[in-house]
């Protein structure tokens, strides 16, 4: 089934009975789909089935119920799409607009690769209007109901009371009898014969002329007569061109040709039936020594010769595509001039590429919708680490540097210094070499790093990881200069270890914050401690500390005690002189590898 009815069936229980249901009809139908149905997909019949079940169960309406509620839905689902062009010219009236559902039905067909219902409408000599309907789908004439009832009261003003009269399962076919009533009319019952009278030229413009057998032949190189028999009698040129046996001797058409559509059985009554349908025929070519060659598709209208008791087939290939038509031997000129099927066909070009960009912007959107879904999830969500180590980078003296760049070109130079700094310390995070460290933020010249979150690791392997950064930090710096006087650049760096909570923050630019204690310790250690150094907190040296009491991986040096802002006690400081030893970083090394293979 195309996508459009199944997004339909999503879009109507969610604004009519909420997304909450919605999702629970999902599980009932056993769907594991996350995000939106797609419009240009196809979908199992399986899917749409089940969900009408579920619909029953969920709701509390029968599928019956739901089947008419979707019919009508769709029609206005679809007008979105802009078919309402469409359907508004299938017909001046009701009755012209039902003998024409057939007739849409196929050329949708030749545009989705569905296998679309029948139509067949009948007048009884009692005035009673029926409308038959084949298809294969189960219950689909509720929907079909639904959708009738809808169309033509937007498109004619005029309700119909559709009444089904005869269901043969055996044969997918349903009898409806129809009646019409124009809205507000005072006399309802005088619609049908209003919809119903069928319009006739004035004489001064009806034909006055015959024209010969060799004109029409040239001007439908594609027709067929045959009798009641199905013998056929005549054919086109290029029918013969492509069935050459067919000079020779009588041949049956139901022996050459098989219907394909209307999918009934190939009788002369039954083609006298369904005048109102468009017929598609397949025809064997076959070579000189009886083998099949290639198909020839054939697809037009029947007329009833009374004179005669014969039945003429005006038809032209059958061809979706410029594709299709030059894989089927055949150039635009085989098809004749006045044949509406050369605009088709062209078209249908127009339409695929259509279709592909709706195609992609749905995949898009699919995309888009999935990562706001996420993004909102992880909203919810509010994650407590009891131990992690938090790095804060600023330059010295950047806001001197800042005052001494005026106007648009000292601007630029800070810009650019902020650029080749972040470059630099970005190198450093590549996710590859160093899963375990993770970029939090940039604020002007201030740099956070956190280890421990979001991947999770012992104090001490979180403590090591920010060490060995805040020492490649200072080394990346060596020639990178601040001024004209090729000051070096230096930055000071606080690091402090504890507890955070983490969440996502804000709408249109959701971000991944860290929140506590540990944060502001380790920015205050960055802005209080000694100025171009790394200063570390007591709690990192403890998470630095494997045990055993000694500190052999790290040279450090108790710089006393400080006073940071929000604390009554002085805190201890420490300061990292120098870059760990080499069995260290070998060690660090490896288990940073160790854990990008997990």
């Amino acid at each position: 089934m195309h996508g459009i009815t199944v997004r339909a069936v999503e879009l109507l229980v969610c604004q009519k009975f909420g997304e909450d249901a919605w999702e629970r009809m999902k599980v009932a139908a056993g769907l594991k789909i996350s995000g939106n149905f797609l419009v240009t997909e196809y979908y199992s019949d399986i899917v749409t089935y089940r969900l009408v079940d579920a619909a029953e169960e969920i709701l509390g309406v029968s599928s019956e119920q739901f089947w008419e509620v979707l019919g009508e839905y769709f029609f206005d689902y679809v007008v979105e799409y802009g078919y309402s062009r469409l359907l508004s010219v299938l017909g001046e009236t009701p009755v012209e607009f039902l003998e024409n559902l057939d007739t849409l039905h196929c050329a949708l067909g030749r545009v989705y690769p569905i296998r679309p219902p029948l139509f067949r409408c009948e007048t009884r000599k009692n005035g009673m209007y029926l409308l038959h309907y084949y298809s294969k789908r189960r219950n689909m004439e509720y929907y079909m109901m639904g959708l009738l009832r809808r169309t033509l009261d937007v498109l004619y003003k005029t309700k119909i009371e559709l009444v089904l009269l005869e269901k043969n399962e055996h044969e997918d076919h349903c009898t409806f009898s129809i009646s019409f009533s124009k809205t507000g009319s005072p006399n309802p019952g005088s619609i049908q014969e209003a919809v119903s009278a069928p319009l006739q030229p004035p004489d001064s413009l009806m034909p006055s002329a015959r024209i010969s057998p060799s004109t029409f032949a040239a001007l439908c190189p594609f027709y067929l007569i045959f009798t009641r028999d199905l013998v056929i009698k005549e054919c086109g040129r290029s029918i013969l061109l492509a069935l050459p046996a067919l000079v020779d001797a009588a041949h049956r058409l139901d022996q050459t040709a098989r219907l394909v559509r209307p999918w009934l059985p190939l009788t002369f009554n039954n083609i006298v039936e369904h005048q109102n349908s468009v017929f598609l025929l397949d025809f064997d070519c076959q070579t000189a020594g009886g083998v099949k060659e290639r198909s020839l598709k054939l697809n037009g209208q029947m007329l009833y010769l009374p004179a005669n008791d014969t039945m003429l087939f005006i038809s032209s290939p059958y061809i979706t595509s410029l594709e299709d038509l030059s894989a089927k031997g055949y150039s635009l000129s085989d098809v004749p001039l006045h044949d509406a099927k050369r605009e088709f066909i062209l078209a249908s070009e127009n339409f695929a590429l259509e279709h592909k960009i709706i195609s992609q912007l749905e995949d898009l959107t699919q995309r888009l919708q999935q990562t706001t879904k996420q993004v909102q999830d992880e909203k919810k969500k509010t994650d407590k680490y009891d131990s992690v180590t938090i790095l804060f980078s600023g330059v010295v003296d950047f806001d001197k540097f800042c005052l001494s760049k005026t106007g648009q070109t000292g601007a630029m130079e800070v810009v650019r210094l902020l650029n080749q700094l972040y470059t630099e310390f970005d190198a450093l995070l590549d996710t590859k070499n160093n899963p375990n460290l993770y970029k939090v933020e940039t604020v002007m010249d201030k740099y956070m790093v956190v280890s421990g979150a979001p991947n999770v690791l012992p104090p001490s392997a979180h403590a090591e990881e920010i060490v060995l950064l805040a020492m490649k930090m200072r080394r990346c710096l060596r020639g990178l200069t601040i001024d004209s006087k090729g000051t070096t650049v230096r930055v000071t760096i606080g690091i402090h270890s504890g507890e955070i909570v983490t969440g996502v923050i804000g709408n249109r630019m959701p971000r991944y914050c860290l929140f506590g204690d540990t944060v502001n310790m380790a920015s205050r250690f960055q802005t209080t401690g000694k100025e171009g150094m790394i200063n570390i907190s007591q709690e990192t040296v403890k998470c630095l500390d494997d045990g055993s009491g000694r500190l052999g991986y790290a040279r450090l040096e108790a710089a006393g005690k400080v006073y940071l802002k929000g604390k009554k006690e002085p805190v201890k400081l420490w300061i990292l002189h120098e870059s760990l030893t080499s069995a260290a970083v070998d060690r660090i090394r490896k288990r940073s590898m160790f854990c990008e293979l997990l």
